[in-house]
């Protein structure tokens, strides 16, 4: 490649001589041509000059009077190598001008030119070499935070497992003393659920037919709280169990249903947990037939812990990509909606 561009100089070159001098074509090219393999020779030298400035960290104006001691010495030996040329064409052609007249000549009309074309690969490999260190700092940058998204997801899992432990443990402790056999049916089924929480390993999303299977164990532990008032309803396609979502997303998002919509009716509810597909992505909603938004002044008074850390943790994984709302459910109850976009579903 560098060869190829002082090629193109070279006959660039050779049409200057040819205007400038009035000589012919070929004589053009005999004088053009070699002046510009030369540079093409001399070009690595440059290049591992600039290297050995830029190494210090310094800009290009700071290392000023490097380049142009450098610049001046490759001219120099840039007009002793075409020098050497030209009395090598002499000797070929019959022709002996003295070198001294001869390199004089070239000093004269070539050194200045040279000292140009010196700084403009030097120029051209700072900006090389400009374009390298920011790929390099931009490919660290998303190096880090990947690491940052992977902290701040683990610390977010790592507050819903206490979180759903605590509540777990709250509603055995409530039966223990009243239906001893009951209470370790309970510790049993709060084992698996543990166990499921435990298989999630560092895995941050799960095919949905895994986290289905995981709410599933949470409902049998409150269904022993609420017995007939609490009624469940899923609506989950089978093409779609395959389909990635985030470990531990749903039942936080049913547990509040549960507890803020299930739990403050007197009679019980329903809460229905539903999957479908939504152009390419997934729409998860989880909807409560409880007293509803009515009861506090904001939405965001229903988010909790669970809802919190699932938007924290869908903004970590899929950035603007996703979403999450809450709102009112007619005739009354809430309605909360989770998309995950198209990049979350399983490779079959």
């Amino acid at each position: 490649m560098v060869v190829v561009a002082w090629l193109a100089w070279g006959v660039i070159n050779s049409a200057r001589l040819h205007a400038i001098l009035e000589i012919d074509w070929p004589t053009a090219f005999w004088y053009g041509l070699p002046d510009a393999l030369i540079w093409a020779g001399l070009t690595p030298v440059v290049v591992q000059l600039t290297r050995y400035s830029a190494r210090s960290g310094r800009r290009f104006r700071h290392s000023l009077p490097f380049h142009v001691a450098a610049s001046v010495l490759l001219a120099l030996a840039h007009s002793v190598l075409d020098t050497s040329l030209n009395a090598v064409r002499g000797l070929l052609t019959g022709e002996s001008p003295p070198i001294a007249g001869l390199l004089k000549t070239i000093l004269t009309h070539a050194f200045h030119l040279n000292v140009l074309l010196y700084f403009l690969v030097a120029g051209f490999t700072y900006y090389l070499l400009s374009l390298r260190r920011l790929a390099r700092r931009e490919r660290h940058a998303a190096e880090l935070r990947a690491e940052l998204t992977q902290a701040q997801l683990l610390r977010l899992q790592s507050q819903l497992r206490p979180h759903f432990l605590f509540n777990a443990l709250h509603t055995i402790s409530a039966h223990m003393v009243s239906d001893p056999a009951l209470g370790q049916r309970l510790v049993s089924r709060l084992g698996d659920l543990l166990r499921m929480s435990l298989n999630t390993g560092d895995r941050q999303t799960v095919p949905l037919a895994e986290e289905l299977q995981f709410v599933e164990a949470y409902l049998d532990v409150e269904r022993v709280r609420f017995g007939d008032k609490l009624t469940v309803v899923t609506e989950v396609d089978d093409s779609l169990l395959a389909f990635q979502v985030p470990a531990l997303l749903l039942q936080p998002l049913v547990e509040n249903a549960v507890h803020h919509g299930v739990s403050l009716n007197p009679d019980g509810g329903c809460v229905t947990i539903r999957a479908t597909r939504e152009d390419a992505a997934l729409r998860l909603t989880v909807c409560d037939d409880g007293p509803g938004l009515a009861v506090s002044t904001a939405p965001e008074e229903h988010t909790g812990l669970g809802l919190a850390n699932a938007r924290a943790r869908l903004d970590a994984l899929y950035g603007d990509g996703c979403g999450l709302t809450i709102e009112p459910r007619e005739p009354r109850g809430v309605v909360v909606t989770v998309r995950l976009p198209a990049t979350a579903e399983s490779a079959t």
